[in-house]
């Protein structure tokens, strides 16, 4: 297995992947309607196309041995206040599972979003029952890291600490599971060398604790230099309360164990970002 396709290769996971996969030995080729603004060696490696337009799929390689569909909306309550985005994601996914299997890619690994989960898990579940591909399945869980200045939560609270603007806590005892960027690339990394003894499983690949926004919140203050003013309000729809990911079997099967507390990785992303916004 040498070529590799990575939708989404201009996003935070996207880019820190590609990177790891081309350090790895592996020939990627990227896909992302942005060209990536983080990696040179990503961004000349990245063909610019909306999954939206099945169309213009006509400019992608014809031999690839595996995708990885990482391209989604992936912000919960974004799709709630736009449910079309929702329907975006399972049309990609469509697209890219039938360019896959049109062009007899062997392999198919796609990243799972809360959003839109269950529609495109059960159809990459399908295409492995109905036409062989071999495929895995991985849930993420608030990635944070370098190559992020989105409104996800880590971001979003820097940007609000070094403005010095008070932050808002969507469910005053929230509180999720959070993965440092190079612990998930890590598990990926894991899972494409051994793909085929994995085939048709479904992964966590996350920290396994759960850690209170508020606390959060405080700890990049801290690492910051900056008071974190915290304002708390009502839960918004869509979003959980409380979310622990099961990372047992990623251990078990392939060794997944992730390397990075809550501190040791808030303190490479707060260094990261001080560097972004100097």
């Amino acid at each position: 297995m040498k070529r590799l396709l990575v939708t989404g290769s201009s996003g935070t996971i996207g880019t820190a992947l590609s990177e790891a996969l081309i350090k790895s030995g592996f020939e990627v080729i990227g896909v992302d309607r942005r060209k990536n603004i983080w990696s040179p060696a990503v961004q000349k490696r990245t063909i610019i196309l909306d999954l939206l337009k099945p169309q213009l799929f006509k400019k992608l390689p014809p031999r690839v041995d595996l995708v990885i569909h990482l391209a989604a909306h992936a912000r919960v309550y974004n799709l709630v206040k736009e449910p079309r985005l929702a329907l975006e994601n399972i049309a990609t996914a469509f697209n890219v599972l039938e360019w896959a299997r049109t062009h007899h890619v062997p392999r198919f690994l796609f990243a799972s979003n809360s959003a839109s989960k269950m529609s495109g898990e059960a159809m990459t579940h399908a295409y492995r029952q109905s036409y062989g591909m071999k495929t895995v399945i991985v849930r993420f869980s608030n990635v944070y890291g370098r190559y992020d200045e989105s409104d996800r939560f880590v971001p979003l609270v820097t940007k609000k600490l070094l403005a010095r603007q008070p932050i808002t806590i969507f469910g005053k005892d929230k509180e999720l599971d959070f993965t440092y960027i190079d612990d998930c690339v890590a598990g990926l990394l894991q899972l494409v060398k051994k793909f085929d003894t994995m085939n048709g499983r479904t992964f966590n690949l996350s920290s396994g604790e759960t850690f209170r926004l508020i606390d959060v919140a405080k700890i990049l203050g801290k690492l910051l230099g900056i008071k974190a003013v915290i304002k708390t309000a009502a839960n918004r729809p869509g979003e959980v309360l409380k979310y622990c990911g099961d990372i047992s079997p990623a251990r078990r099967l392939f060794g997944f164990s992730p390397k990075f507390s809550l501190e040791k990785g808030m303190t490479a992303a707060a260094e990261w970002y001080k560097k972004l916004y100097k």
